[in-house]
């Protein structure tokens, strides 16, 4: 009788102590919550409740948790284990995380989050630049686990990785790899891309294009739903870029971007190889192919325009960009960003008379988009007025600079604008006109270089006037009172004249 009653005891002190599955749950459930607002530490003393219970009495592992939103039906112990790794991924502590993850694959049970924690092992390692280390724990995981997805993602990321050792031909590999083994992946349109670019950064255009075309080839842009276009679009609106920036690891394009810039990297590799009629015409079918996404659209004018510039000269390449604005009546903002064009690129060519022409235009023609653009009207006449100064075009400066300060009082480019009236009118010999100029400079911008330059050129205006006493004591007073050595060469220089 006594027998059965420290039976009956301790089993009533067993059921006291041990956990209920439905408390190891529970834990789960408060871990997870912790987890969710970011208290780590917490978290993980929730999953060491779990992980630390051990019994007779109960099969952890009989016990089933959900993970990642019902896609992991798994053991409580499982997931306790790979939640913990992950909280201490959150807290930075990278080879602590790496090693519980390897426990979860090493687990029998638990196949599937066991290729998933052989994903977070390598991506760590990854994420820390630890590229060599990278390549080997992903190449296990498309070994090992060749069935889940994640070996597909494991290929890719083989590829990355080399390509950020500059193994640009292992890289290739890889992506082939990818490719042969899984046809249908996700990341296909992604790794065509990108054996094309690493083959162009090998300088084989060849090859380069031979990829860009079958990306073209399995991805037909008409095949992609309106949906497809309108996000593309909203987003090249949102990073004009898009069309011009390399491809990364973790870009999130997606395949009609991937398709949309092979187009234009075609005509990328015939400029490469020389072939200018080829080229154009790829940026042209960019153009032609590609009407509802403009950024693309601009990229390939302006690339069209900038090759034809090259090769055929300013006339030539302006025509290009002509063509785009009677081609785009509709397309206002990118008239302006053509008409743009148009004006820095006699610019550039020093051609500067031209160049102000067209900023004058592009700011009568196209003031109602002008902001929209980050180029205002404000912007394009400070431009013209600069060009008009590097033309020599003195007298314009002088009487443009009075309308523009007049317009716009309080410009961020009005001091920049009275100096350069001034330099105008010393040139111009309108010495009153001159001084007065250098000296709203000199007095509302004390110590700046424009300040210590137009006191120099007040002591040039008291020289050309013959005042020269006065013209050593101003060029003195430069070099005692302002702090600037790189003027002191130029202030040294007129004083010796003076003597």
């Amino acid at each position: 009788m006594i027998w059965k009653i420290i039976i009956i005891i301790s089993a009533a002190i067993a059921s006291y102590f041990i956990p209920t599955p439905k408390e190891l749950q529970k834990a789960f459930t408060a871990g997870q919550n912790f987890y969710a607002s970011s208290n780590f530490p917490k978290a993980i003393e929730q999953y060491d409740v779990i992980i630390n219970t051990q019994s007779d009495f109960l099969n952890e592992d009989s016990v089933k948790v959900d993970l990642l939103s019902g896609e992991y039906i798994v053991s409580v112990v499982a997931a306790a284990y790979y939640q913990k790794a992950n909280a201490l991924k959150s807290l930075g502590k990278r080879d602590e995380a790496i090693s519980i993850f390897r426990l979860v694959e090493e687990r029998k049970d638990e196949q599937k989050l066991a290729a998933l924690a052989q994903f977070q092992i390598y991506d760590l390692y990854y994420r820390s630049n630890d590229y060599i280390q990278a390549i080997r724990e992903a190449r296990k995981l498309s070994d090992k686990y060749a069935w889940s997805p994640k070996a597909e993602i494991a290929l890719y990321d083989i590829g990355w990785a080399y390509r950020e050792l500059n193994d640009i031909e292992k890289s290739n590999q890889a992506f082939i790899e990818l490719i042969q083994k899984y046809p249908q992946t996700d990341y296909l349109a992604s790794s065509i891309y990108q054996l094309g670019q690493n083959n162009f950064d090998q300088g084989n255009f060849d090859k380069s294009i031979s990829f860009w075309v079958e990306l073209q080839d399995k991805f037909k842009p008409e095949s992609f739903k309106q949906q497809e276009w309108e996000k593309v679009q909203l987003k090249a609106v949102k990073e004009r870029q898009i069309f011009e920036a390399t491809a990364g690891r973790e870009t999130n394009e997606s395949i009609l971007e991937l398709v949309a810039k092979s187009q234009v990297k075609i005509g990328d590799a015939y400029r490469e190889k020389g072939d200018y009629i080829n080229a154009m015409q790829s940026y042209q079918k960019a153009v032609t192919q590609y009407t509802l996404l403009p950024s693309l659209i601009e990229v390939s004018y302006i690339k069209m325009a900038d090759y034809t510039l090259h090769e055929k000269g300013i006339d030539s390449a302006r025509y290009v960009y002509q063509k785009a604005i009677d081609e785009n009546f509709n397309k206002k903002d990118l008239q302006a960003k053509m008409q743009y064009k148009i004006a820095e690129t006699y610019q550039n060519e020093k051609m500067y008379l031209k160049a102000a022409d067209e900023f004058e235009f592009y700011a009568d023609g196209y003031a109602e988009v002008a902001d929209a653009i980050n180029f205002s009207v404000e912007s394009a006449y400070y431009t013209r007025i600069v060009n008009l100064y590097n033309g020599e075009a003195f007298s314009k400066v002088v009487a443009e600079v009075d309308s523009f300060i007049i317009k716009y009082p309080s410009s961020e480019y009005k001091y920049d604008l009275i100096y350069l009236s001034g330099s105008s009118s010393f040139t111009l010999k309108n010495f009153e006109k001159a001084r007065q100029n250098f000296q709203v400079i000199a007095q509302d911008k004390p110590g700046s270089s424009q300040a210590v330059s137009s006191r120099i050129f007040l002591g040039r205006i008291l020289y050309e006037e013959k005042k020269y006493s006065e013209a050593k004591t101003e060029l003195l007073a430069v070099l005692n009172e302002e702090n600037n050595p790189a003027y002191n060469d130029e202030a040294n220089y007129y004083l010796l004249q003076v003597y």
